[in-house]
């Protein structure tokens, strides 16, 4: 039987949501600073550890859509961040190259998740830091057990 669903509950919930939104805010803030956009630095992550991965890979590996990687890869090429090219064994498969450029704004990227985080946990002890960890990674491993359910 479910717990009842309490007027804490709905505070929880409430504050979740706030510091989600206020995070990627703060995120795209900084992001933007340097011409990217949320979703660009995974990408450019996964390419600075394997560059010439599918655009298929890369769909799979974030769990998008080909469509919204297709367009997000565009936006990334245009602004010199990325390379495709077709696959020179099959050409159905584009293979996408992280540029110097890109190389770049992976590491500024990286910085600003180190700057947010560093902003978002102010104030937390180690120990603070250690304990939210533990129940944030429980939140995530609850959320994605549902969601392998639904697949």
């Amino acid at each position: 039987m479910k717990p009842m669903y309490t007027e804490e509950d709905k505070r929880m919930e409430n504050s979740i949501a706030r510091v989600i939104r206020l995070y990627f805010n703060r995120t795209q803030d900084h992001l933007s600073e340097y011409g990217l956009f949320r979703g660009q630095p995974p990408i450019l992550a996964l390419l600075v550890a394997d560059d010439g991965m599918s655009q298929k890979t890369i769909a799979d590996k974030l769990d998008l859509s080909p469509a919204t990687v297709t367009v997000t890869l565009k936006r990334m090429e245009k602004s010199g961040l990325v390379t495709r090219h077709m696959d020179e064994r099959d050409q159905r498969v584009l293979r996408v190259h992280i540029t110097e450029k890109g190389r770049d704004m992976f590491n500024k990227s990286e910085q600003t998740m180190i700057d947010v985080t560093e902003e978002i946990l102010e104030g937390f002890t180690t120990e603070e830091r250690r304990v939210f960890h533990d129940f944030i990674a429980r939140m995530a491993e609850n959320m994605e057990s549902k969601m392998e359910k639904q697949d």
